[in-house]
């Protein structure tokens, strides 16, 4: 098969084809080189010393999200749901519609909905704009949007009804037969597919061990809590310094540093039984700062405590993740212990997808080039950022990556790790 130059603006139908037979082929290859020299021995080394300090983030959350509200949420994505709601909830209240009924007063309700969402994007909420913007601008973006549009508002309005409003999106699509426990149920019946799941037994296997886990979990649901319930694993549940100081060395603890904000009502603690929210939520820039800054604050003092003096393992973060990469570099400043692994699990599919882009646009307009040519400067691209990318991480982050290319083996590998499959696997 012979390439010329293509327009890469104009998804045809034979790029597509050419893109899915070319990865395909790269893969396997890719897969191979990267099991064979980076991600095979520090899974068996994973296996030999599991850690029982665990990061989890909004990646290990994603296929009960999906199946409660039939989309998946990139932060972005979640922000500006998040936004929209929250500005819709607003502005159709009865005391805006009283302050403003003069210009409204005439609209039918349809009407109405129609001026609501024109006055939303007269004023810039515009996805586009968050797109191109990082983790923590878009949400201040946002808050700006809502402070803007009510005169009256303050940070802490807006921090309430943001934490109001993701619970809202979170979990108003369930019902009694879909909730998250009846989701995690039936993903149990498919072993080594589900994140969650798995690492739920990874956790119940740790207990086996004689060890108690401690999860550091930077998501506000409580799917993970719900997990543990059907396995009967005993844990309990922080979410500031004033409960923390209650813990028991005898059970499992998973502490909620940003907020926690969960579906099922015993998962509160008694203080917060009435709230919707428990402990301070952290979504935007102006409160993961303040937290940042705070170098005492009950969170900040857990983590480095604890991550500081323990293998540690990441899961559900990407790569660029705000929260890992403050993290990694707080620990590299303590210097403790250097023996105590770090793993990450991170995804290569993007370094695949953006491979082939590049080295396809590259292609001469009047020059074609053979298939298997084209498929060695893809591979060879690809391998060559996964061995800068993980030479990155280990140097300057402390972390040993293992690579995958589905989200599936995130949690095959957790079952291997479990049932000791990884043990046959050989080391460096």
């Amino acid at each position: 098969m012979i390439f010329g130059k293509w327009d890469l603006n104009v998804k045809t139908k034979e790029v597509k084809m050419i893109k899915g037979k070319l990865c395909e082929q790269v893969l396997v290859r890719i897969k191979q080189k990267v099991d064979e020299n980076y991600t095979s021995s520090r899974k068996k080394r994973l296996a030999l010393n599991p850690p029982a300090i665990i990061c989890v983030g909004a990646g290990i959350s994603a296929d009960v999200n999906f199946e409660i509200n039939k989309c998946r949420y990139l932060w972005n994505d979640l922000v500006y749901a998040v936004t929209e709601e929250a500005l819709y909830d607003h502005l159709t209240s009865e005391d805006y519609i009283q302050k403003h009924e003069k210009s409204i007063r005439s609209l039918d309700i349809q009407e109405y909905k129609n001026y609501v969402k024109n006055l939303i994007h007269q004023y810039g909420l515009n996805k586009k704009i968050l797109d191109c913007a990082n983790d923590m601008e878009c949400v201040e973006y946002c808050k700006s949007m809502m402070g803007f549009l009510s005169s009256d508002a303050d940070e802490e309005w807006v921090e309430t009804i943001i934490g109001y409003t993701i619970r809202d999106i979170f979990y108003s699509n369930c019902t009694s037969g879909i909730n998250p426990r009846s989701i995690i149920e039936s993903h149990r019946t498919q072993r080594g597919k589900h994140t969650l799941v798995e690492l739920s037994e990874y956790i119940k296997w740790i207990n086996e061990l004689g060890k108690k886990a401690v999860v550091i979990s930077y998501n506000y649901d409580d799917y993970l809590e719900e997990s543990l319930d059907i396995l009967n694993v005993k844990y309990k549940v922080f979410t500031e310094e004033e409960n923390e100081n209650e813990q028991s060395h005898d059970m499992n603890i998973i502490y909620h540093v940003h907020g926690f904000i969960p579906f099922n009502e015993k998962h509160k603690d008694d203080k917060y039984k009435d709230k919707e929210i428990c402990g301070d939520l952290v979504f935007s820039e102006n409160s993961y700062n303040q937290m940042s800054d705070q170098i005492y604050r009950w969170s900040n003092r857990s983590q480095v405590s604890l991550l500081s003096k323990n293998p540690l393992l990441f899961i559900g973060f990407s790569a660029s993740d705000i929260n890992f990469r403050r993290l990694m570099h707080e620990l590299n400043r303590e210097k403790q212990n250097t023996d105590n692994k770090r793993y990450i699990f991170v995804c290569y599919k993007g370094i695949l997808d953006e491979a082939f882009r590049v080295e396809l646009s590259k292609l001469p307009k009047k020059v074609h080039v053979g298939r298997k040519t084209l498929e060695k400067l893809i591979e060879d691209t690809v391998y060559f950022i996964i061995q800068q990318k993980d030479e990155y991480f280990q140097k300057h982050l402390g972390a040993e990556v293992i690579w995958f290319y589905d989200i599936s083996e995130i949690s095959s590998t957790l079952l291997k790790c479990c049932t000791g499959e990884l043990l046959d696997l050989p080391v460096e």
